[in-house]
């Protein structure tokens, strides 16, 4: 299907000159979970196949319309350096479709952050979780409730949550945000990476905790949006 959709989009490209990209988004629990998986997905399996079907498509056609849409909040969770990735796509001429600016939740597992971290386990989204303990190794939960009703928790040293929180929240004394606005380098590594496309992704007022949530999902929105905006601004002077 990303064959023909290749096909399809480079069609378009050739009759309209409208360039259209199909980012393909790793997130955690997914079949494709970092950027670097994408990578070696697009490279590894995606080219091959492209190159094999009746109308064979080259790696240049294939890498126009094909590429990657990265979630800040997603490779925080995964531990992911988005500049080490973003340097990898330019590399590997792998273009960045978009970006998401996004944060996500990081927490010790203390007996505060785990009572606060009960109220956020809506029955509405995927909040997966990874933590670390201390020998290093990986704990990896498909959903919060999961994570908060093993007892292995306790023994991490650290864990992230894929809970989006908004730009602007400061976190409380036993939860923080991670991720959240680019750094200068990554939006520069990005640019240089092919990306044009920023957006800022944050979709879970309406399940935060009353004394959290906002008053105005739209004034909060559009204050998040500011931000976003003369940060990278910023970013690009």
């Amino acid at each position: 299907m990303l064959v023909r959709a290749a096909a399809q989009l480079d069609s378009l490209r050739r009759n309209s000159g409208v360039t259209v990209i199909l980012g393909l988004e790793p997130e955690p629990g997914a079949a494709l979970e970092t950027g670097t998986e994408a990578c070696n997905f697009l490279e590894q399996v995606l080219l091959p196949v492209a190159s094999a079907c009746n109308h064979a498509l080259d790696r240049e056609t294939v890498l126009r319309h094909i590429g990657l849409c990265i979630d800040l909040a997603h490779a925080a969770v995964m531990d992911e350096s988005v500049l080490h990735l973003a340097a990898q796509c330019r590399r590997r001429n792998i273009r960045i479709a978009k970006l998401h600016i996004s944060a996500a939740l990081s927490f010790r597992p203390l007996r505060s952050a785990l009572e606060q971290l009960h109220r956020l386990a809506d029955p509405i989204y995927l909040h997966q979780v990874r933590a670390w303990r201390p020998d290093g190794s990986i704990l990896a939960w498909p959903d919060l409730p999961d994570a908060l009703h093993d007892p292995h928790l306790a023994e991490c040293t650290q864990a992230r949550v894929h809970f989006h929180v908004p730009l602007n929240w400061q976190g409380t004394d036993a939860l923080r945000p991670v991720a959240g606005l680019p750094s200068r380098e990554i939006v520069q590594a990005a640019l240089a990476a092919g990306c044009r496309h920023f957006e800022v992704e944050t979709y879970t007022y309406s399940v935060l905790p009353s004394e959290l949530r906002p008053p105005s999902p739209l004034a909060a929105a559009a204050a998040e949006l500011r931000k976003a905006f003369h940060h990278l601004r910023r970013c690009c002077d």
